[in-house]
């Protein structure tokens, strides 16, 4: 008689520390390793963990403007970090950090969840989901999309992002397939987006818990300065690779 598997348990902290090291694996594709895919493939698991949390943490807090302020402060803080590891320069206004995403989309999952009236939240999520794209931030509308729609799925926990994973994964194989193959390179890198769908499997593996134990202050905001500071260090090494 063999032994039941038992599905493994993840704390929030648990599943942080993994996306934070698969956003690593992420940006060594794109800042050292451009033709290594399967980095970039392995580091799109890290969006749908953050959106579920930010969309868990918008229903939970006790002060909605204390934590889109956070959001928004540590968005202005990495736009150079996210500059440098994108364009290598310090003025790029082609594109926006995620942080600016997660912003917009905890904006937008709060306006509906805490408007007067429906019709006024709808109307200021709208506005958060055409900001994003209109300001070119990471993910853009399916980025804040994502983290509305996980904010207003009914079922409880981790299985509330299941469907809305699966369909933000669904819409890129869909752009993948869609997009002219030699606007991208080929039709290749477009798809290690759908790779998102990773996130599900680990998401399920969610107890509910913090984990950690009892932290020192500055662990509360560990996560949010691993973001900038990771691509610093990524910043140097590539600095030191080519004109070392």
């Amino acid at each position: 008689m063999t032994a039941k598997w038992k599905r493994p348990r993840l704390s929030a902290t648990a599943l942080k520390l993994i996306a934070a090291a698969a956003m690593v694996f992420d940006h060594c594709g794109v800042l050292l390793f451009p033709e290594a895919l399967w980095l970039r493939a392995v580091g799109r698991i890290t969006f749908p963990v953050m959106a579920f949390f930010i969309a868990e943490g918008v229903r939970k807090t006790s002060n909605i403007r204390r934590y889109l302020a956070r959001l928004l402060l540590f968005a202005a803080a990495s736009e150079i970090p996210f500059n440098l590891l994108n364009a290598q320069r310090v003025f790029y206004p082609y594109g926006q950090n995620i942080f600016f995403t997660l912003f917009l989309g905890a904006a937008a999952a709060a306006a509906l969840d805490r408007a007067q009236t429906r019709e006024s939240g709808a109307v200021a999520a709208l506005a958060c989901c055409f900001a994003s794209e209109l300001f070119c931030c990471d993910y853009g509308v399916l980025g804040t999309g994502l983290i509305v729609l996980i904010g207003l799925a009914p079922e409880e926990g981790p299985k509330r992002a299941v469907k809305p994973i699966l369909a933000f994964a669904a819409v890129y194989v869909l752009f993948a397939i869609a997009a002219p193959r030699e606007s991208d390179g080929g039709i290749r890198p477009a798809l290690t987006l759908a790779c998102a769908a990773g996130a599900v499997p680990l998401l399920l593996c969610y107890d509910g818990t913090r984990g950690g134990g009892r932290r020192p202050v500055f662990a509360k905001y560990f996560f949010y300065l691993f973001y900038p500071l990771h691509i610093l260090a990524l910043y140097a090494c590539w600095v030191f690779w080519n004109h070392g």
